[in-house]
């Protein structure tokens, strides 16, 4: 089993991120806000947005790897494809994976309820 999250399964264009960020849906928590719409593929997608006010590139990069990583164990929690765009908060430069986990694990709860309510059209 591959140790990275398949580039397939990140958002990376511009046209990708405005598409998400369009939708206006989000759930958040303590640590991450999770900006989602439906990826209309079978799988789904990750992206990533971590500001400045994170820390230095240092810590900014250390919270993606973490970010990727809790994606790659734990995405397929996700019930329905969606592209998803993580946004850490900006004290979390000292939380581990298994923090980190937690709170990828809440939103993904959050977001599963969320499309368990909506209406079937």
């Amino acid at each position: 089993m591959s140790k990275t999250v398949a580039a397939r399964c990140r958002l990376r264009s511009h046209k990708d991120f405005a598409t998400v960020y369009g939708s206006r849906q989000s759930v958040r928590n303590r640590h991450l806000t999770a900006c989602f719409t439906d990826s209309g593929l079978a799988f789904s997608r990750l992206g990533l947005s971590v500001g400045r006010r994170v820390g230095n590139a240092v810590c900014r990069n250390r919270v993606k790897r973490i970010l990727r990583e809790v994606f790659r164990q734990e995405g397929h929690l996700i019930a329905l494809p969606l592209d998803i765009i993580l946004i850490p908060r900006s004290y979390l430069t000292g939380r581990n994976l298994e923090e980190m986990t937690g709170s990828f694990q809440h939103l993904v709860r959050k977001l599963n309820r969320l499309h368990a309510d909506e209406p079937s059209s």
